[in-house]
């Protein structure tokens, strides 16, 4: 405002020693004196719109809507007058913005949270006895199972005969022999050690 202010006080001057000269030219009555002393005329209008008085300013209570533009800006002679409310409400603005971006922090740091203690897996709905078997059906099972255990008790009788009618001064009998008995004592030996370890 200062600098607008000044800027007409300087077309002001300006205007004024044109218009002292274009009198001392053309005289009163030139449509070039008449032009310039409008000009002036608007010029001081303008600066005593901006300068002001030191009134202090009518509060607006949303009646100057439609109304000039002239009362949407404080007359610079109004300034000092302003100087407390402006610190005040600069103040009020300044508490509110840091409220916010307090409320906002928290606000991000509670749905940061929310979503860590978010279950990975819900139960939807508990379950139930299922009302349908489901394949395969059960006397299959049993038959099939019966079947292989009578096979190999079956296969295990027949080859503990065949092992008994074998000699005992055949090669791969004794071999089988001595292979057995070799695992039979690691076992034995590995199991107290894996008994005193635990």
């Amino acid at each position: 405002m200062v600098d607008a202010a000044a800027k007409l006080q300087a077309e002001l001057i300006v205007g004024q020693s044109e218009l002292d000269s274009l009198e001392q030219i053309y005289g009163n009555e030139n449509v070039r004196v008449r032009a310039a002393r409008a000009r002036i005329a608007v010029l001081k209008q303008e600066l005593g719109k901006m300068s002001g008085s030191s009134a202090p300013l009518a509060e607006d209570n949303g009646k100057s809507a439609g109304g000039d533009s002239a009362s949407l800006y404080p007359s610079i002679r109004q300034l000092p007058r302003l100087a407390v409310p402006y610190a005040n409400l600069y103040r009020r603005v300044r508490i509110q913005e840091t409220v916010f971006e307090l409320l906002s922090q928290q606000y991000e740091m509670a749905r940061i949270e929310e979503a860590k203690d978010t279950p990975v897996v819900s139960v939807i709905d508990s379950p139930l006895v299922a009302e349908k078997k489901s394949f395969p059906p059960r006397l299959v099972v049993i038959l099939l199972l019966t079947v292989f255990s009578v096979a190999a008790a079956s296969a295990f009788i027949i080859a503990r005969h065949l092992w008994s009618q074998v000699s005992s001064d055949d090669p791969r009998k004794i071999l089988a022999q001595q292979i057995g008995n070799s695992v039979h004592t690691r076992l034995q030996r590995s199991l107290p050690q894996d008994g005193g370890a635990q």
